[in-house]
């Protein structure tokens, strides 16, 4: 595990045409997976004009949970 891993919220939102969106922790997974480079990456955050070759991709940051709080009654077992 990199330095600073983060595995307790999803901080990307990839969606690449029509396929349904895909959620990753860090950059770094979008870079490994897409071979995005990091500037690359928050360019297409910002929506820069110039990114003729990742057109097709769409990049939002977001904060959500990668895991969820259950509440467990233990009252009923």
């Amino acid at each position: 595990m990199p330095k600073g891993y983060n595995e307790s919220y999803y901080n990307f939102k990839l969606t690449k045409g029509d396929e349904p969106p895909k959620f990753y922790c860090m950059s770094t997974e979008i870079t490994k997976e897409h071979k995005i480079p990091k500037n690359s990456i928050y360019s297409i955050i910002k929506n820069k004009p110039n990114m003729r070759k990742f057109k097709d991709f769409t990049i939002e940051k977001v904060k959500l949970p990668v895991y969820q709080r259950v509440h467990v009654d233990t009252a009923s077992f």
